[in-house]
């Protein structure tokens, strides 16, 4: 079930797709102001680069109150905490978007209906 958490102002929501390589400083300066929404498209079923760096970058746009939903960038599947590497964006405070797509993950967030599981 999904709830709404928070609100995003739609004009500040953006889509980052993580990609072999991308470092923190990148992470860090798509998620500053005044993108508040980002729709994180992860590796496979959730998964992203396990740097320090990238993680503590996420991290600390999560507790600035940026709201990142991870979605697959998958044509099929889903974001799950199956693998290490997914369970770690979810530590940080990702939400997980489960099987939504890109287009129907910046709609919710661009029309206030932040995620998040009950």
């Amino acid at each position: 079930m999904y709830v709404i958490s928070q609100i995003v102002n739609p004009s500040s929501t953006a889509t980052l797709r993580l990609f072999p390589g991308i470092t923190g400083a990148t992470i860090k300066a798509f998620c500053s102001t005044p993108n508040r929404g980002v729709v994180l498209e992860a590796f496979g079923a959730g998964n992203a680069p396990q740097r320090p760096e990238v993680i503590q970058a996420l991290k600390d746009a999560c507790d600035r109150g940026v709201v990142i939903v991870a979605i697959s960038q998958c044509a099929k599947g889903s974001v799950s905490d199956a693998y290490e590497t997914s369970r770690s964006l979810l530590q940080v405070g990702v939400i997980p978007g489960s099987d939504m797509t890109p287009e129907v993950s910046t709609a919710l967030i661009s029309n206030d209906r932040i995620l998040s599981f009950c």
